[in-house]
């Protein structure tokens, strides 16, 4: 699926994206054809709220194209306080106020949410202790630092592993993955 195919990533902000294009680009997507949406820049609105509201339209361009050409939708939100699962919730219930139906098994989106936020799996993948309740450091002017980490979250999608000790929310972020591969 990853040859030729074009990558649309919905995300909170830059760190995300990072992140996110270095994990596609590991995955096998020409980094000529990975295109990032729009997102609020530091201090211009809430990062989440953002993807949580362009979600449904960008399923329903995603359904469009996928119906003519090879193509995958990631979706990167910080579960940041709440529930993990009441993330994925939220964004079911924008599909569901759109007309929508669910996500399929076999559609091409991923959905990853990092619980408490990109940088605790950034920081588990590099190497160090993190827990899901206290927030890591952000990497604010280092954001492409994190290319390691990305990758090593890839390499876990490749081959269909799981990280031992990992944060439930990376392992269902692997799991997320797989399905754009």
């Amino acid at each position: 699926m990853v040859d030729g195919a074009q990558a649309v990533v919905l995300c909170e902000g830059l760190q995300d994206w990072v992140f996110v294009r270095r994990t596609l680009m590991t995955l096998g997507y020409d980094a000529r054809r990975i295109r990032v949406l729009p997102y609020p820049h530091d201090g211009q609105g809430a990062g989440e709220q953002h993807v949580r509201e362009q979600y449904a339209r960008e399923v329903r361009s995603h359904r469009s194209r996928a119906a003519r050409m090879k193509t995958a939708l990631v979706v990167h939100t910080d579960a940041d306080t709440k529930a993990v699962q009441e993330r994925y919730e939220s964004l079911e219930r924008q599909l569901d106020g759109a007309g929508l139906a669910p996500r399929d098994a076999h559609e091409t989106i991923a959905v990853l949410i990092p619980k408490r936020n990109t940088e605790t799996w950034i920081r588990f993948l590099d190497g160090h202790t993190v827990d899901e309740v206290t927030p890591c450091p952000k990497f604010t002017g280092h954001e492409s630092d994190t290319w390691r980490a990305a990758e090593t979250f890839a390499v876990h999608v490749k081959n269909a592993t799981s990280p031992a000790q990992a944060p439930p929310s990376l392992l269902r972020g692997i799991q997320e993955s797989r399905r754009i591969l």
